[in-house]
C-alpha cells in the first residue's frame, strides 16, 4: 500500500477530540495530516441519513479525498457528547452505521471507525487520551475501490 500524506476524520466538533484524532490516525494510519469534517453530531447525521447533512459531508469528502488523495477516512466518535447525548453503546452502533454507509459511497480505499471513550463504556472517570480503534469491527466488509 502507498502512504500518503492525509487521512480524512469524520467527527464532532468537540475541541477535545482534535489532538486524540490526530494521533490515532498518526500512530495507526501512517499520515502526517488529517483533513476534518466536523460538525455537532455528525456521526449520528450519517448512520441515521439525516439529510441535508449528509449530502455535504458526501460532497466535502469527495473534495478532500480527490483533492489530497486520501486512502483513509475515519469515523472518529466519543462519549460525552453534547451534540449527540445518547448512551455509549448507541455510539458504537451509529459508528458502525456510519463506517458501512461512507464506505459504500465508494469514495475512499479504506473506512475505519474508532472510538473515543476515555472513561471507558462506563463514561465515569477523567477525560485522558487514550482512543480506542474499533476499526477491527470492520474488517469483515469490503474495501470498495476509489470512484475516479
Amino acid at each position: 500500500m502507498r502512504k500518503t500524506k492525509f487521512a480524512v476524520e469524520i467527527g464532532c466538533s468537540d475541541g477535545r477530540c482534535r489532538v486524540p484524532a490526530m494521533e490515532w490516525a498518526q500512530q495507526h494510519l501512517g499520515v502526517e495530516f488529517v483533513d476534518g469534517l466536523n460538525l455537532p453530531g455528525i456521526v449520528r447525521h450519517i448512520a441515521e441519513n439525516i439529510e441535508p447533512r449528509v449530502t455535504v459531508v458526501r460532497e466535502d469528502l469527495t473534495f478532500l479525498v480527490n483533492g489530497h488523495s486520501v486512502d483513509h477516512v475515519f469515523i472518529f466518535d466519543h462519549s460525552q457528547c453534547l451534540g449527540n447525548p445518547v448512551p455509549n453503546p448507541t455510539h458504537l452502533k451509529q459508528i458502525a452505521k456510519a463506517v458501512r454507509r461512507i464506505a459504500s459511497w465508494r469514495i475512499a480505499r479504506n473506512v475505519h471507525g474508532v472510538w473515543y471513550s476515555p472513561q471507558g463504556l462506563t463514561g465515569k472517570g477523567p477525560w485522558r487520551s487514550t482512543p480506542v480503534s474499533f476499526a477491527a469491527l470492520f474488517d469483515d466488509m469490503p474495501i470498495p475501490a476509489r470512484v475516479a
